[in-house]
């Protein structure tokens, strides 16, 4: 068994903004064999920064830390911290709607359902995201592996209300 755990969680910025960029590269690189080379290139550090940025996570477990990264033309930038305050995990199902908004003003929506693993600290109040998953019988079977090889609870996500939280919960 491994001692690091790599997790990619996705592209940073929305998916038609990565299919933007995937456009931009194909036109950037068609003006670099065209001859401007210097305007192609511009191009292309931006295309290439927009469609291959991601975001993930790695947990150290000998050292007992993590480090929440995000990657920018192959440079990963994050810094390591400790999992201490983390005692809990949990599987929680989450929504990504994504709009585009046109001149007609017409919207079109896409929403994506995914269960995402997270450890929680003692209150709940705070969470990080392990990993996504579309099908929640994955999610559930690696939180629980995941649990044992962390010596966490699987718990279900339960975080304290305030009273302001509970006044606008009575108001509605």
């Amino acid at each position: 068994m491994t001692d690091l755990i790599k997790n990619n969680n996705g592209t940073i910025f929305p998916p038609a903004m990565v299919f933007a960029g995937y456009i931009i590269l194909a036109i950037s690189l068609f003006i670099i064999i065209t001859g401007n080379w210097i305007l192609g290139s511009i191009l292309t550090l931006f295309a290439v920064f927009i469609s291959f940025s991601f975001s993930g996570l790695e947990i150290d477990i000998s050292k007992n830390r993590y480090k929440e990264f995000s990657v920018y033309f192959g440079i990963k930038i994050g810094k390591w911290l400790s999992l201490d305050k983390y005692i809990y995990l949990s599987v929680l199902c989450n929504k990504e709607i994504y709009e585009t908004h046109g001149r007609a003003n017409v919207t079109t929506s896409d929403s994506i359902k995914y269960f995402e693993v997270y450890m929680l600290d003692i209150t709940h109040a705070e969470k990080l995201l392990i990993k996504k998953f579309k099908d929640p019988d994955i999610a559930l079977k690696y939180a629980e592996y995941f649990s044992g090889v962390l010596n966490m609870e699987l718990t279900d996500y339960n975080p304290p209300l305030s009273s302001k939280t509970i006044l606008n919960r009575y108001r509605r």
